[in-house]
């Protein structure tokens, strides 16, 4: 997948997890970031410094230098263009809720930090925790990456322009429910009907359950779709 999507894995690659993963203030150590490349070589000092940039007194003093420093170590628009994706799509078991759940790689060729989600079988409902605001108002210190950029108009800004193109463009309503229903007819009767599940072997309660499950992501995305213009026109 690095080679794929980056040109190399040459760059540190960490899947963190547990009270590390947080970036909150007084938490960085290195065993909450598992390295998954460069194992031999064990430098953590590129994410090191994403976490003492995050809490430098320039977020205060100086924020043209801190903004600098930031964006010179982490990709700061891919991590607001998947903050706005999380969130439109709702994602209860993800960063600002959870700690886990993302990777973070250092592209070789930009330097920077990428933000990388894993593991989205909490999306796309509310689930077993409420999903984060379109505002981030509840989201807290112990959340920075959310926080303090959130806090920033200018992150912001760009924040509520990634809510808007994505519920015009990857999550706009008619092109996802014409994809749900290509997919539900294809594993159609590989679910329910005689060549379906079997008792004791599926997850679904009964056959209506597939269908219904159908009707509440069409009837999800749409919502989705209008609770984000309701959101942005306040």
């Amino acid at each position: 997948m690095l080679e794929n999507q980056f040109g190399s894995n040459e760059g540190n690659c960490y899947k963190p997890e547990y009270e590390g993963a947080t970036f909150a203030y007084g938490t960085f150590n290195t065993n909450d970031f598992y390295l998954k490349t460069n194992e031999d070589i064990a430098d953590y000092s590129d994410v090191e410094a994403l976490y003492n940039i995050l809490h430098s007194v320039s977020r205060f003093t100086n924020y043209t230098q801190w903004k600098t420093e930031l964006e010179s170590v982490f990709d700061v628009d891919n991590f607001l263009l998947w903050l706005a994706t999380n969130t439109v799509i709702q994602n209860w078991d993800t960063y600002g809720l959870m700690s886990h759940n993302y990777y973070l790689y250092n592209n070789p060729y930009s330097g920077k930090l990428v933000w990388i989600p894993w593991d989205n079988n909490g999306a796309l409902f509310e689930g077993n925790r409420k999903p984060l605001s379109f505002s981030m108002d509840e989201v807290t210190e112990d959340w920075p990456l959310i926080r303090y950029l959130i806090g920033q108009p200018e992150y912001k800004t760009k924040y509520e322009s990634y809510l808007l193109s994505v519920v015009e463009n990857a999550f706009e309503p008619a092109k996802i429910q014409e994809r749900y229903q290509y997919y539900h007819n294809l594993i159609y009767y590989y679910v329910i009907g005689p060549d379906g599940e079997q008792p004791g072997y599926t997850f679904l309660g009964s056959s209506s359950g597939f269908t219904e499950a159908l009707t509440y992501q069409t009837e999800h995305v749409t919502k989705r779709h209008d609770d984000v213009l309701s959101y942005l026109l306040k």
